[in-house]
């Protein structure tokens, strides 16, 4: 399992009153108990008051980060990282922290981002060079998760789309034979209805035919028939 070390701590801060310095006492008291919630509720206050105090918006990251509060924590640590009046030292646990806000987001080529300003800032920094080797490692594997994931869904989308293709291909075939057993009907209708007219017809033909061959028959008995003569004397008078 990969390891983050994590830097995390409140600074000494110069406030404009005896009263913000007490409720910081006492702000910081609640971390000391583990009650960051408390702690929470008293340096919102306090920034409330010095909106542009880099040391209590630090502060603030801090207590934020506690709570799983990432993309507070992330704000107020990028706030410090800005300020250009805030000290060397304050904008470079900034960035660290904020570094491990980000892995905490996932967010690790972020991440390497922040580890590399403070190395920038001190190269020799042990903590950044452990944390930028190890998100490194972290950043490879989110990749190669990615990637596989990415194929996996390329795949998918091609089985679906073969399926689709073969559905298609299955309708246009039902189609196809709804079609020709709908045309071999039609066909076979209007065979049926060509048989039955050629067979009216035959009929009526024949029914010609026969009355054709009787009138002829009645024809030939009357001009062949024998015609008797019936013989008588003649009287001279």
């Amino acid at each position: 399992m990969i390891s983050i070390i994590f830097l995390l701590f409140f600074v000494s801060s110069s406030y404009a009153s005896i009263g913000s310095e007490v409720a910081y006492c006492r702000a910081c008291v609640d971390c000391q108990k583990g009650d960051w919630k408390s702690a929470q509720d008293k340096m919102s206050a306090l920034v409330v008051d010095q909106p542009d105090n880099a040391e209590l918006l630090y502060d603030n990251g801090v207590v934020a980060y506690r709570l799983h509060e990432f993309e507070k924590a992330r704000a107020y640590f990028d706030q410090v990282t800005k300020d250009m009046g805030a000290p060397i030292a304050l904008k470079k646990a900034a960035h660290f922290n904020l570094g491990n806000t980000q892995v905490a987001l996932g967010k690790y080529a972020e991440a390497i981002e922040q580890y590399e300003a403070v190395l920038r800032i001190d190269q020799n920094d042990m903590k950044a060079q452990h944390n930028v080797k190890k998100v490194r490692e972290l950043l490879q594997e989110q990749e190669q998760q990615q990637k596989e994931s990415q194929g996996q869904n390329k795949s998918d989308d091609q089985q679906k789309g073969e399926q689709q293709k073969g559905e298609q291909q299955d309708s246009g075939g039902e189609q196809k034979q709804q079609d020709q057993q709908q045309s071999g009907g039609e066909k076979n209708k209007q065979s049926g209805q060509q048989q039955k007219s050629e067979q009216q017809d035959s009929e009526g033909r024949g029914s010609e035919e026969q009355s054709d061959s009787d009138s002829s028959e009645r024809e030939s008995e009357g001009s062949s028939g024998t015609v008797r003569w019936r013989a008588g004397k003649a009287r001279i008078r």
